[in-house]
Parts: C-alpha cells; structure tokens; sequence
C-alpha cells in the first residue's frame, strides 16, 4: 500500500526540524527542498503522459519524495562520499526512520533500488522492466530538475582562456554522456550535466527540456568558442528529434485496439489451431473491466497490452482467452508468474477454463518464457502457457506474401523497427513501404485506416522525416482515393498534446509555490493561493518558485508576487 500522503507531511515536518537545529545551513536545505518538489512534479508528469495507472504513478512520486532524502541534514559531504555513494545513505536513512515499513516487499525493493540508481553513471543490466521503468521516470525526473536549477544559476562565464576538454567534447559530440574527471572549471561541469540528456528516457521529458529552453539559456552563458558551436549544433538538433517523436504509452498500446477489432484475424494468424476450435459464429465479448480488476490486485508490473476474451469453444463450453503482448521490448523476469497469476485469478472469478496466450517482441531470440514453476517440500506448482516470437516470422518470409490477414503487416512493421536499428533513414523507407502495402492486400477502408493508425504510432519519426512520410503518401492517398489522416489533422493532435502538457506542468507548478510556502512558514492567506492560482505564465510561476523558496516571511513573497502581471 502506498502512503505518498503521509511520507509529504513527515519530509515536511523532517526538514523543519534540520532548519531549527542548523540555521546555517538554511540554503541549503531551501535549494534541496525545491529540487525534491521539482522532482516529485516532473516524474507525475511524466507518469501521465505515459498513461500510468494511479497506483504505479503513486509510487514513482514516493521514489521521488526520498530519492535526496540524506541532502537534508548535509548527511552526504564530500568526506563522506569517498567511503559510502549517498544514495546508499539515502536508503540507510530510510531503513532508519522507518519509512517504508507500512509498504509491500515489492514496492520496498522498487523504491530502495530505484534510489540507489537515479544517479548511477552506468547502470548495470536490469532484466526486471517494472524496475527499469521506475528507474527511469527518477532519472529523468531529477536531470530535469537539475537543469532548470542550471538554467535559474548560471552566469555569464568569465573563462576566455580554457578551453573545452577534447574528451567531453568527443562524447558529446558522439552522442554519449560526457564524465567529471577532466573537469577543470565550473562551465566544463555544466556541459557534462547537459550531456545527461543523451541518457534521458521518455519522449515527455525531451519535450520539457524544449519548451523550456533551458539548454539555450545554459548555452548562452558559455564561452565563444568553436567547440562550443559544434557542441551547440550537436545538443540541440538531437533534443529536437527526440522532443518531436509522438509520445508512447506502452500501457495503453495500439495493441490493444487492434486485437480489440480484428481478434478473430489474432487468432487465426498466431494460433490457427486453438482459432479453429473457436465457435465465431458466437461472436467473442471483452473483457476489459475484470481485467483491470485482476491487474490491480496482482499488483505485478510490466509494460504489456493485456486483453481478455470471453469466448465459445465448437463444442459449446464457454471459456476466457488471456491474450498477453509483450510490447517493451526487454525480457522481464516476472513475466511467467505474472502470466500464472492473471490466468488463476481469471479462472477464480468466471471459474471457467482460462487459456493464456503471449506474443513476444524483444530482440532477443533465445528468450522463450512458457513455463511458471514454483517448489517447496513436495508442494509443486507449474504453469505451463502459449507463446508466439516476432522474431521467428523472420524464418518464414513467405508467410507475409501470401497472407491478406491484418496481422502480417503488423507483425512486418515490428520486425523493421527491430531490424532498423534506430536508423531513422531505414525507419522512414520502412513505414513508406509498409504503408504502400496497404493497397497492395486488398484491405478494406477501415482496415487501412487501423493499420495506418498503428503503423504510425510504431515507427516514429523525427519531424522533417514525417513531412516527407506525409508527403509520399498523400500521393498514394489520391491515386487510390482514400482517406488518410491528414497533415492538418496531424498539426491540430500536436497542438493539443503541447496544450495539454502546459496545463499538466502549470498545475505542478502552482502546487510547488503552495507547497513550498505552507513548508517554510505554516500557511498560506487563502487569498494569495488564489492570487498565484490565477497566473498562467510558465516562466513566471518558474521565478516565483524561486522566489518562494528563498523568501523569509509572506511579505516579502508578496512584494515579489504584486510585480507579477497577471
């Protein structure tokens, strides 16, 4: 169980009682207290915008709450860092106080390990992918925190002298993260934090990163020289392709909509046998509702498209058909006991015969995951569960050519995005052809249309790559005279997404001023929370959070407050 409310009050109350016993060390505690309201802002919003349920978006808030909770007391000076990383002394104070003790084991490994790498360099190789995920919403949460603190402090660099190192240079330029140990000058740290962004992970945080323009502000502060120009040119160009990507949400997935509307082509293309056994005449309902009910209470992550059928065998018996889509990409290693647990929930609840079917898309093709196994003295349990591979259609390429079912060309799209590489040229050849392929099956105007909206959502391209998509098929559009989604419509969903993320980000916002001022002096007069609740200036709200954070009393927040055009 999550207890995000309860562990707001106790940091509250805990960083009051290190302002009393350490005066001294007020701004410190003020610039941490900030970046710890930042992050817990930007990894809910990142949390949104992939669809995240509640419950998992709780938890990614309490990882954040902690995530610099040994900051507070200066638990971490550079002395102590040559003996213990303070994200060790992060999770060691936890275990202290207590924190976690109301939660599950599960939720105290996520939260623990999530801790000990937000801040790692190199993160070593993580199979779980619910542990990858928390992992990277605080990574991105707190580099985004980070860089706004950078674009608020920065001065104008003095420095005409020194010159960049070539091994920051060289990484950045390569695209990778630059290290500290030929730092020599505070602009040098600065460029290596910006480095961080070629580690960042969700298409919503190159987003941020953008529409703030804290990477222009930083850069502006720079020395005028010629690496920095290429370094310049290099940082920004690769921020504008991943803030232009069509942000993902791997828990609300196409997936799900195309089986949804073409489950019988589903089955008859992955498992014709179990599809033949099948009484379609009967038709097939959803399941979505009790699916949900059994994910929340299995409280087992992983990033898939689940659907649950309700269907008919020939024989008359009726039965539930669990489809599982394994969509991220990386091997998870609860996946078969996640597969076993929804499979006997599913038969608790309809107590009918319940089959499990998976579809795997990693790159990986030794990774076969079919069998749950548990044993203890005697008592054995095994599950044993259908599974199809992406990768094995590769074997048998003649499948596609003579195949008019829907999910050929499915199945085509995920192998060219496997087999690209992330090479957006190949990318972009690939949903070309894909697309033109439309017309080559004899698909009807609504299969074209399904298949369109999930080969886009796919293959993702960087903006001048997807005028020129948009261009090559709005001829075939008119030579076969169909109707596309259209570039305007295109611009019209962009226009709404950026909307709807200043909105999320505005909220945040105003929340932090609030929050940071009830923490550092009671209460706040209902009237000025109604006062900064009327602004809508994203960089206004940005300098009264500062202001809110370095203010001694409410007058002086107010002074900074009435300077504010509303």
């Amino acid at each position: 169980m999550i207890h995000v409310n309860f562990l707001k009050i106790w940091l509250k109350s805990y960083i009051n009682t290190s302002r009393n016993k350490q005066t001294a060390l007020n701004d410190w505690l003020n610039k941490y207290e900030l970046h710890t309201e930042l992050v817990c802002n930007y990894i809910v919003t990142i949390g949104e915008s992939l669809s995240l349920p509640k419950y998992n978006i709780e938890l990614a808030e309490t990882i954040a709450l902690l995530h610099d909770l040994a900051a507070f007391e200066n638990k971490w000076t550079d002395q102590e860092q040559l003996t213990e990383n303070y994200a060790n002394a992060t999770i060691k104070l936890i275990n202290d106080e207590k924190l976690l003790d109301g939660f599950l084991l599960n939720e105290y490994q996520i939260i623990t390990n999530a801790i000990r790498f937000h801040n790692g360099l190199a993160l070593p190789e993580i199979e779980d992918d619910t542990l990858s995920l928390y992992i990277n919403l605080i990574r991105d949460a707190d580099k985004l925190a980070i860089w706004n603190y950078l674009a608020k402090t920065t001065k104008q660099c003095q420095d005409t002298d020194s010159d960049l190192p070539d091994t920051i240079f060289e990484a950045i330029f390569k695209q990778k993260t630059a290290l500290f140990d030929d730092v020599t000058s505070d602009w040098h740290n600065n460029i290596v934090k910006l480095s961080w962004l070629f580690d960042l992970n969700f298409v919503h945080s190159f987003a941020i990163v953008q529409k703030n323009k804290w990477f222009e502000t930083i850069f502006s502060k720079m020395p005028r020289i010629k690496k920095m120009n290429i370094i310049h040119e290099t940082v920004l160009d690769f921020l504008e392709y991943k803030a232009l990507l069509p942000p993902r949400s791997d828990f609300d997935s196409p997936w799900k909509n195309i089986i949804d509307q073409y489950f019988k082509d589903f089955m008859d293309f992955f498992y014709p046998e179990i599809s033949n056994d099948i009484d379609w005449k009967k038709g097939y309902a959803p399941l979505d509702k009790e699916l949900n009910q059994i994910a929340r209470e299995a409280k087992i992550g992983g990033r898939f498209a689940d659907k649950m059928m309700q269907v008919y065998k020939i024989s008359g018996e009726e039965t539930c058909v669990l489809c599982h889509v394994e969509i991220q990409g990386q091997q998870e290693k609860e996946f078969t006991k996640r597969s076993f647990v929804y499979n006997y929930r599913a038969h608790e609840i309809f107590n009918k015969p319940v089959v499990t079917l998976a579809i795997l898309s990693d790159k990986n093709s030794n990774w076969h995951p079919n069998v749950y196994e548990r044993d203890l003295w005697g008592c054995k349990t095994t599950f044993k569960f259908n599974t199809v591979k992406l990768l094995d259609f590769e074997k048998n390429p003649k499948l596609f050519v003579v195949s008019n079912n829907p999910f050929s060309l499915v199945v085509q799209a995920h192998l060219e995005l496997i087999n690209s590489k992330n090479n957006t040229e190949k990318l972009f050849h690939s949903k070309v052809v894909l697309t033109k392929k439309l017309y080559a099956n004899n698909y009807s105007e609504q299969q074209i249309l399904d298949l369109f909206s999930f080969i886009d959502w796919l293959i993702a391209l960087p903006k001048h790559l997807e005028d020129a998509y948009y261009r090559e098929i709005k001829n075939v559009k008119e030579g076969n005279k169909m109707r596309y989604i259209n570039t305007f419509e295109r611009i019209g969903m962009d226009r709404g997404m950026e909307k709807g993320m200043e909105k999320g980000m505005e909220k945040g916002i105003k929340k932090s001023i609030i929050n940071v001022l009830k923490a550092k002096l009671g209460s706040v007069p209902d009237y000025l929370t109604q006062k900064i609740r009327s602004i809508s200036n994203l960089p206004t709200l940005d300098d009264l959070l500062i202001k809110a954070a370095s203010c001694q009393d409410i007058n002086s927040f107010e002074h900074s407050l009435a300077r504010v055009t509303v």
